[in-house]
C-alpha cells in the first residue's frame, strides 16, 4: 500500500516542543506494516504551528503550502499510485478545499488530531473535507459528530523503536514528566508533605534549575540553534486575545472566563513549592531513560477545561497512558474509563482517583520491588501485544476497506 504521510515534516529545526514525534512514530509503523510511505519534499509543515495566529501565513502563506501540496500529491499519485492520504494537520496548514482536491482524486483523506477536547477550533475547518477523522479521545466523538464529520475513535499507541532505553539499574525515585498547570499542581501539592522521592521534569514548575541542570541522575545535552517563531504584531496579540475571552464568554459563561483567571492565580501561587523538586524539560533519550527507570512514574490525566470545575476536572486518557508501559515503566496513573478496556488494572498498570490514593499507592510501590518488577514486564507485555500504532493502523485500514499489506 502507498502511503502520503504529512505529520509535521520539516527541513528546518523548529523551536516547537515535541513536533518530530510524529514522524518517528507514524512513518517506521507503517513501513513495518508493508506500506510504502511517502513524504513531501521541501514543504515546511511544522511552519504553520509557528504561524497559526500570524495574519499574513492565515492569508497568503497557507494557500501557498497548500497548493505545493496538492501539486505534489498530484504527482505522486499520477506515478506510483496513492492508496492512503494520512496527515496530521491544523485548520492552519490548508484550506479544506485542497484535502477535497485529494478526495477528488479517488484518495482517502484521513486526518489524525490529537488534543480535540482542548483545541478542537484549530481542526474544526478541515473536519468536513476529510474521508475520516482519527480521534484519540472518546470523549471528543461528539464535537465531530455535531458537525456531521466522520470520526473514529482509536485511541494513542506506540512504536516501541521510538523509546529506546538506556541505562540500568532503578532510580530511587517518583517521576512525573510534563508541564506544570494549577490541576496538577493541585494535586501533587500533598505528595510534598510525604517523604516520597518526587521528582519532576517540565516547564512551568517552580524556580526551576539552570538549564544546563537536568536534576539528579539525568545527564545535560547540547542546546542546539533552533528557529523562532515570528513574533506577531501588538495589535494582533490584542485582538487574539480579546477574541479568545470573547470564545470564552460565549461557550462557557461568566463561569469559564472566572475559571481562566482564577487558574492563573492558583498556578502563581502554588508554582514556589515545587522549588527543589522540579527540573527543566528533559531530551527525548534522557526522558525514556528516566520514565523507564524511576521506581515509580506518574501519569496525570485531567486537563484545564474553562467548561469544568475544579473539584471535577476532565479527565481522559494520555499518550504517557501507552508510551510509560511501552518502556517497561512502573505505570501509575490518574484512573479515567479507557483505561478500563485497555489494561487489567493492578495487573498491568496500577490507577489513582485522587491525591491521597496516589500518595498511597506510590508509597506502597516504593516498599514492593516484586510488585514493580510485576508491573513493568505485565504493562509492557501489554502494550506490545495490543497498543501499538500498527494495531491502530489495522484497525483504521479495517474502517476503510483498505487491504492489511501484509496480508
Amino acid at each position: 500500500m502507498n502511503v502520503y504521510l504529512c505529520c509535521l515534516q520539516s527541513p528546518n529545526r523548529w523551536n516547537i516542543p515535541s513536533y518530530g514525534f510524529w514522524l518517528r512514530n507514524f512513518k517506521p509503523a507503517l513501513e513495518e506494516m508493508g506500506c510504502r510511505v511517502f513524504e513531501p519534499s521541501n514543504i515546511d509543515l511544522a511552519e504553520p504551528l509557528a504561524r497559526c495566529f500570524d495574519p499574513d501565513w492565515l492569508e497568503h502563506g497557507r494557500a501557498r503550502l497548500g497548493e505545493a501540496l496538492l501539486q505534489a500529491v498530484k504527482e505522486a499519485h499520477r506515478r506510483f499510485g496513492i492508496q492512503l492520504f494520512f496527515s496530521y494537520f491544523y485548520s492552519a496548514h490548508v484550506e479544506p478545499g485542497i484535502l477535497e482536491a485529494i478526495r477528488d482524486l479517488g484518495i482517502p483523506v484521513v486526518n489524525f488530531f490529537c488534543d480535540n477536547l482542548r483545541q478542537f477550533e484549530s481542526v474544526r475547518p478541515l473536519a468536513r473535507s476529510v474521508t475520516l477523522n482519527w480521534v484519540p479521545e472518546r470523549e471528543a466523538l461528539p464535537l465531530y459528530r455535531s458537525l456531521g464529520a466522520p470520526a473514529l475513535h482509536l485511541a494513542m499507541g506506540v512504536h516501541p523503536g521510538a523509546y529506546r532505553v538506556t541505562g540500568s539499574g532503578e532510580l530511587r525515585q517518583v517521576t512525573f514528566v510534563g508541564s506544570g498547570d494549577h490541576l496538577r499542581m493541585q494535586l501533587l501539592e500533598p505528595v510534598l508533605e510525604t517523604a516520597i522521592p518526587l521528582r519532576i521534569y517540565g516547564q512551568g514548575w517552580g524556580r526551576q534549575s539552570p538549564s544546563g541542570d537536568r536534576g539528579p541522575h539525568t545527564p545535560g545535552s547540547p542546546h542546539e540553534a533552533l528557529r523562532e517563531p515570528p513574533p506577531l504584531p501588538w495589535s494582533w496579540r490584542r485582538r487574539l486575545s480579546a477574541r479568545q475571552h470573547l470564545r470564552r464568554l460565549r461557550d462557557y459563561g461568566l463561569a469559564g472566563e472566572w475559571r481562566y483567571f482564577e487558574a492563573r492565580r492558583m498556578r502563581a501561587r502554588q508554582a514556589s513549592r515545587f522549588d527543589g523538586v522540579s527540573f527543566p524539560p528533559l531530551p527525548h533519550d534522557d526522558f525514556v531513560a528516566v520514565t523507564a527507570r524511576s521506581a515509580v512514574t506518574l501519569g496525570i490525566n485531567r486537563c484545564p477545561h474553562p467548561g469544568y470545575p475544579f473539584s471535577r476536572p476532565l479527565v481522559y486518557s494520555r499518550l504517557r497512558d501507552v508510551e510509560a508501559p511501552s518502556m517497561g515503566a512502573c505505570y501509575l496513573t490518574e484512573s479515567c474509563v479507557d483505561l478500563e478496556s485497555m489494561y487489567d488494572l493492578g495487573t498491568e498498570i496500577e490507577t489513582y482517583r485522587d491525591a491521597e490514593e496516589l500518595v498511597a499507592k506510590a508509597e506502597a510501590l516504593l516498599g514492593d520491588a516484586p510488585r514493580r518488577r510485576g508491573l513493568r514486564s505485565a504493562g509492557r507485555q501489554a502494550v506490545l501485544s495490543r497498543h501499538t500504532w500498527g494495531h491502530r493502523f489495522r484497525a483504521l485500514f479495517r474502517e476503510l476497506g483498505l487491504q492489511d499489506p501484509l496480508h
